[in-house]
């Protein structure tokens, strides 16, 4: 976490010293496009694991937009440290403790504003973007391969059960079961999430969309999520993001 934060600072420092810079200087590249929308989709890294995500947006006035967006993302808890058990000659990782997969389904809607604008090919665009939401969060239980124990063997042959806290140890598991095991399992929570982003529009062609964006986002659920069993869990995330995008715009 305090490699993101440092690394956000960095580049949002770079970026804003030279689109300020490119502000206060005019343009000899002549009059710009004007375009209608935006279609675009990007990778992003959090604070709780990664995602990606896919948005459209439509001018409404000269400085300002409405975005809408879909992002999908897993969430790991902070505690989550993965496992091996040394007597197994096949070491497949696992989390002891972890009782369930977790991932965000995000719909929102969003309001960008232009802060301060691009008038040369070389600059960057800088705006902030607020975005509000249903938030749904899956739920897969994880599945472990254990030792079933037979005759006066330490270990035998292994098989497939349900993580139970109360039974299973780090002794008895050879490693984590394929991950779509138990997807039929999987429950829904619903919730709610906001996000506020600063967006970095580094493109050098009118038509296409290329831009950086950092911010901070936050879910809220009723209940806390049960993703460890001997932790502390929560129902409420605030995580830091950074976020690629790429697209094109529509005249």
């Amino acid at each position: 976490m305090r490699v993101l934060l440092i690394l956000l600072s960095l580049v949002t420092f770079q970026l804003s010293l030279k689109a300020q810079t490119v502000d206060n200087t005019s343009s000899s590249e002549g009059n710009k496009l004007f375009y209608r929308s935006e279609l675009y989709g990007g990778v992003f890294m959090h604070t709780n694991g990664y995602g990606v995500n896919f948005r459209k947006s439509d001018r409404l006035t000269g400085y300002t937009k409405r975005i809408f967006a879909v992002d999908l993302l897993n969430l790991k808890h902070a505690k989550e440290f993965k496992s091996y058990n040394p007597y197994v000659e096949d070491n497949r990782g696992f989390v002891y403790g972890k009782l369930n997969s977790t991932f965000f389904l995000r719909p929102s809607i969003g309001y960008q504003k232009i802060w301060f604008t691009k008038d040369a090919k070389k600059g960057v665009q800088i705006s902030y973007i607020i975005f509000g939401g249903p938030t749904a969060a899956f739920l897969k239980p994880i599945y472990l391969e254990v030792a079933d124990f037979n005759g006066n063997s330490r270990f035998g042959v292994s098989k497939t059960e349900k993580f139970n806290p109360e039974k299973h140890t780090y002794d008895n598991i050879f490693g984590k079961a394929p991950f779509l095991k138990g997807i039929e399992e999987t429950k829904v929570w619903p919730g709610l999430s906001a996000k506020f982003a600063l967006n970095f529009d580094y493109a050098t062609d009118d038509l296409l969309y290329r831009a950086f964006e950092t911010g901070v986002s936050v879910d809220a659920f009723i209940q806390e999520l049960p993703i460890m069993a001997f932790e502390t869990n929560r129902r409420v995330f605030f995580t830091l993001f950074i976020n690629l995008h790429f697209g094109k715009k529509i005249i």
